[in-house]
């Protein structure tokens, strides 16, 4: 009973960290996009208003 309830501990924190790289690398990828997005409007806004 005990090794079951151990596994379980694993398992879950197993996830938690899994969880925390996950939103890691979502956040990094949304970085990127919006960098990438802000250098397309700044390019469109330039070439429009020159």
């Amino acid at each position: 009973m005990r090794n079951i309830n151990n596994y379980i501990k694993l398992d879950a924190y197993r996830d938690d960290k899994f969880a925390k790289f996950e939103l890691l690398f979502a956040w990094k990828n949304m970085l990127v996009a919006g960098a990438i997005l802000t250098h397309i409007l700044t390019y469109f806004y330039f070439y429009i208003l020159i």
